[in-house]
């Protein structure tokens, strides 16, 4: 009879801890969802900010396109220009694009005094 009364709590508490692992793993899971969830979404607000460009010039206009998508971004004889004309803040990095056209570009750039 002990014997069975073993057999009986050993699988009672095998089931009970079956049970609060799989809420645990199911609370785990929601919350790492939750968070990817999360993670990208300010990963999208991020790339709404930082953009991967290459730059082309035709004549004195610089021309930007998103180097992922090739959308285009902007046109304008300056940096300034182009920043005048696109909305929201935005930090770009120059991906592809003749290198002297890049430079030429880079020259348009409000220059700053070092302090």
């Amino acid at each position: 009879m002990e014997f069975l009364n073993l057999i009986v709590n050993t699988f009672f508490w095998a089931l009970l801890l079956l049970l609060a692992l799989r809420i645990l793993a199911g609370w785990t899971s929601r919350h790492i969802d939750d968070r990817l969830e999360q993670i990208n979404a300010e990963i999208e607000e991020i790339k709404k900010v930082y953009k991967r460009v290459k730059i082309e010039q035709h004549h004195d206009i610089f021309y930007l396109f998103d180097a992922d998508t090739d959308t285009f971004i902007g046109q304008g004889r300056t940096m300034q220009e182009i920043a005048d004309r696109v909305r929201g803040e935005m930090v770009l990095n120059v991906m592809e694009g003749d290198p002297d056209v890049v430079k030429r570009f880079r020259d348009t750039f409000p220059q700053t005094d070092p302090a």
